[in-house]
């Protein structure tokens, strides 16, 4: 999953995300490579676990059953992270925690409607 937001500076302030032609489009934006006013996340990849046979995400108790539909979002452009082996920042969980039941860990920059949209648009596909 690839989620894609205007960015939002320090001081809170949104920075202003507005076509000036009907064909113009976040997603075309971002593959030309105009992402310096996009927010970029993306699923964080599971880690395969030989010995049980399973991929593995670390939900630190807030997901208690296995699901396709659960996922973590990250900046995969915090790489810095990875050199100074600081664990990546998770900006939106998502997961199973009964049969019909899910719960949904959201922080800065995402506003409830944002991470209640995604969440919902996680079973589109799934």
């Amino acid at each position: 999953m690839n989620v894609l937001l205007p960015r939002v500076e320090k001081d809170d302030s949104i920075v202003l995300w507005k076509p000036m032609k009907a064909n113009e489009h976040l997603i075309p934006q971002f593959h030309s490579g105009h992402t310096k006013d996009l927010l970029w996340l993306v699923n964080k990849q599971p880690i395969w676990l030989q010995m049980q046979n399973t991929y593995y995400l670390k939900f630190d108790k807030r997901v208690a059953m296995p699901s396709v539909k659960n996922f973590q979002l990250i900046n995969p452009l915090d790489r810095n992270l990875l050199l100074l082996r600081v664990a990546e920042r998770i900006f939106l969980q998502f997961g199973r925690v009964g049969n019909n039941s899910f719960n949904l860990d959201f922080s800065w920059p995402f506003s409830i409607l944002q991470a209640f949209a995604i969440a919902l648009a996680s079973f589109d596909y799934k």
